[in-house]
């Protein structure tokens, strides 16, 4: 009975390596189809939504049919999303610079409104995807919901931050892992994480309707 626990056991951390490292290698494959600029947000999307089904029970999903479809469904919306949150990341590093240059001659309150807006795009950054993977919305309700769900539940805002921190955090040290593993396992904590505030949002509006 213990032999076959623990052969049973090691089948199932095989299965989920196997699995963990087939969605990287769709997230690289996919990102690449797409010339990386318009391949890695739906690539992303794609990754978050096979962990979300994993996590939702489904594990036997037919694995790249199901990242190909979600793939080609969020492109144009995930590409939007994407390229504007990058670009606001773009203006907000070069005012950085500029902050940092003008030394003395920066009003003494700029660089408390700038560290503000630092903290609500990475909030904006952390909540859009998994919306825009769980929900079927258009772009301004993204950026919306976004910003008020992660200023609201800042407990799960803070846990999913310091999680994807860690990750790659300790992937940054091993090349292997980060190639094999990283988008896998961030997209699956991350998903898991945003699951458990959707679904207590999701129970809160039954009990309100009841």
């Amino acid at each position: 009975m213990k032999l076959n626990s623990m052969i049973n056991r090691f089948n199932l951390i095989l299965t989920w390596i196997s699995r963990l490292a087939a969605v990287n290698f769709l997230w690289l494959l996919y990102t690449f189809a797409g010339l990386v600029v318009a391949g890695i947000f739906p690539a992303t999307i794609a990754s978050l939504d096979v962990t979300r089904k994993w996590i939702r029970g489904q594990r036997d999903i037919k694995l790249h049919h199901v990242f190909k479809e979600k793939y080609k469904k969020s492109f144009v919306s995930a590409n939007l999303l994407g390229w504007i949150l990058s670009l606001a990341g773009v203006v907000m590093l070069i005012n950085y610079h500029l902050l940092k240059e003008g030394g003395g001659e920066v009003f003494f309150l700029a660089p408390f409104f700038f560290y503000l807006l630092v903290i609500l795009y990475v909030v904006i950054v952390i909540w859009s995807f998994p919306l825009l993977t769980h929900y079927e919305s258009n772009l301004k309700n993204y950026l919306k919901n976004s910003l008020i769900l992660g200023m609201t539940k800042w407990p799960a805002t803070l846990s999913i931050f310091v999680y994807l921190f860690a990750v790659t955090y300790h992937f940054m040290g091993v090349p292997v892992l980060l190639v094999f593993f990283y988008i896998s396992v961030s997209s699956l904590g991350w998903m898991w994480l945003s699951l458990r505030t959707f679904d207590n949002l999701e129970f809160s509006k039954e009990e309100q309707v009841s």
